[in-house]
C-alpha cells in the first residue's frame, strides 16, 4: 500500500486526505495559526486610571464582578468575530487571561496582557477533531473614561438643590441628607457612565448635589421626598456645546424642605395631627380627636405649630391590654390607663410605642411599620 507522510516531521498517514499542503495536522496548525487578530482590528484594552473602568471596543464598562478578568473575557467573547480570524468550523472561546486575577501593577509594567484562546473542532471536514490552546497578546493603554473626565471637569447633567427656607441647615441635617443620598446612590446606580455624584456644596440654607445622570437624579429626588417629605420642582435648560454644536438638556431639581417631616406632630386649628405621608400637593395626617386619617393641602399646614418633632416624642412600654383599657408605662415608671385606639392595632405586651402629652391627655402613635391588616381607615 502506498503510504503518505508529512514533509516536516515525517509522520506517516494512511489517507492522503489527512495531509494538507503535505503537512500533518499538527505541523499544519503550527505553520498556519488557526486563530489570529484581524488586520487593523487588533483590539486595545483601555483602562481608566481613576476608576478602573475598561474599554475594548466603543463603550466603557464598569467591572461588575469581584474578578475584573471575568468582565474583560465576557466582553471579548461577545465580540470575537469582530477582531479574530478562525475557520468557521471551529469552536473558539477565550478561556483565561494572564495575569489572573487582574494585576494593575503588572499591566503598568508590561503594557499588555495575554489571552488564552481554546480551540475545538475539525479544521477540515475529512480530518479528525482537534483540541488546542493558543495565546495572543492584548495591548493595554491608560485613558481617562468619559465619566471621570466629566468628574474632573465638574460636568454634570442634573443638579439637586435641597432648600430650607428661612433657616440655615445644621451640620446634623447636612450629614443626614448627604448620608441618605449616598445610600440611595448605591441602591439606584447601574454602573453607567453618568452614575456619579460630585462633592456636595453647602450654602447656609442650601445643599447642592451635582449628578451625572438625569435618570439617577430623579430617582434620588423621589427617594428623598419619600423619606423626609418635601416639595419637588423640576426645570430644564438647554446648553450649547461649542465643539459639537449640539444642544444638551440639563435638569435642575429643587427640593424645598417643609417646616415639618413625616412623624412630626402639628397643632392645626387646635387639633393635634400626626404627619403620615407627604404627597406632591397634599399631606396625609392622623387626626387624634376624630381618630381618622385625613388629607390636607400642603400650604394649609405651613403655619401650623410644631408640637413634637418625631425625635422628641415620648416612648412608652405596653404593660397590658384589656377590652376597654390599655396600660402603658413611661420612662419614669409612671403607669397610665388609656382607651385603646380603634384606628390601628396595638402591638403585643412589653412592646415599645411612642406618644405625647396634650392638654392633660396622652395620645399614642401607630407603630412605625404597619402591616396590611394595620392599614389606617381612610377618611374620604
Amino acid at each position: 500500500m502506498l503510504m503518505s507522510f508529512c514533509i516536516n516531521c515525517g509522520k506517516i498517514v494512511r489517507n492522503r486526505k489527512e495531509l494538507h499542503e503535505n503537512l500533518c495536522m499538527d505541523c499544519y496548525v503550527q505553520s498556519h495559526p488557526l486563530v489570529n487578530f484581524k488586520k487593523s482590528k487588533h483590539p486595545i484594552l483601555f483602562l481608566c486610571p481613576d476608576c478602573l473602568s475598561f474599554k475594548l471596543f466603543k463603550k466603557w464598562n464598569d467591572p461588575t464582578s469581584e474578578n475584573m478578568s471575568t468582565d474583560i473575557m465576557e466582553e471579548l467573547n461577545n465580540n470575537l468575530d469582530s477582531f479574530l480570524t478562525h475557520p468557521n468550523s471551529l469552536y473558539v472561546i477565550i478561556s483565561s487571561l494572564n495575569p489572573d486575577p487582574f494585576d494593575l501593577s503588572y499591566v503598568k509594567a508590561h503594557k499588555n496582557i495575554t489571552i488564552t484562546v481554546m480551540i475545538r473542532g475539525k479544521v477540515f471536514p475529512e480530518t479528525s477533531p482537534i483540541s488546542s490552546i493558543t495565546e495572543l497578546v492584548l495591548k493595554t493603554e491608560f485613558q481617562v473614561c468619559t465619566r471621570c473626565k466629566n468628574i474632573r471637569a465638574n460636568q454634570h447633567a442634573a443638579e439637586i438643590t435641597i432648600l430650607k427656607k428661612g433657616k440655615s441647615l445644621t451640620k446634623e441635617e447636612i450629614n443626614s441628607y448627604s448620608s441618605f443620598l449616598s445610600k440611595m446612590f448605591e441602591k439606584h446606580a447601574t454602573h453607567g457612565m453618568g452614575d456619579y455624584v460630585l462633592t456636595p456644596k453647602a450654602k447656609k440654607n442650601k445643599l447642592i448635589f451635582q449628578i451625572g445622570s438625569v435618570k439617577l437624579a430623579k430617582k434620588l429626588a423621589s427617594s428623598f421626598r419619600s423619606k423626609f417629605g418635601a416639595l419637588v420642582r423640576e426645570s430644564y435648560k438647554h446648553e450649547d456645546q461649542e465643539k459639537s454644536r449640539e444642544t444638551r438638556k440639563k435638569i435642575s431639581i429643587l427640593i424645598r424642605l417643609l417646616p415639618f417631616e413625616i412623624g412630626d406632630v402639628l397643632l392645626h386649628e387646635n387639633t393635634p395631627l400626626l404627619i403620615l405621608k407627604i404627597f406632591e400637593k397634599q399631606v396625609e395626617c392622623l387626626d387624634f380627636f376624630k381618630n381618622t386619617s385625613k388629607k390636607f393641602p400642603t400650604n394649609s399646614l405651613f403655619k401650623a405649630k410644631l408640637l413634637y418633632s418625631h425625635d422628641d416624642l415620648e416612648e412608652f412600654s405596653i404593660i397590658s391590654q384589656y377590652q376597654d383599657v390599655l396600660q402603658i408605662m413611661d420612662a419614669q415608671f409612671q403607669i397610665y390607663d388609656l382607651t385603646p385606639p380603634t384606628l390601628f392595632k396595638i402591638p403585643s405586651n412589653n412592646s415599645k410605642i411612642k406618644g405625647f402629652f396634650f392638654k392633660d391627655a396622652i395620645y399614642i402613635l401607630p407603630p412605625e411599620k404597619l402591616s396590611e391588616e394595620n392599614e389606617f381607615k381612610r377618611s374620604i
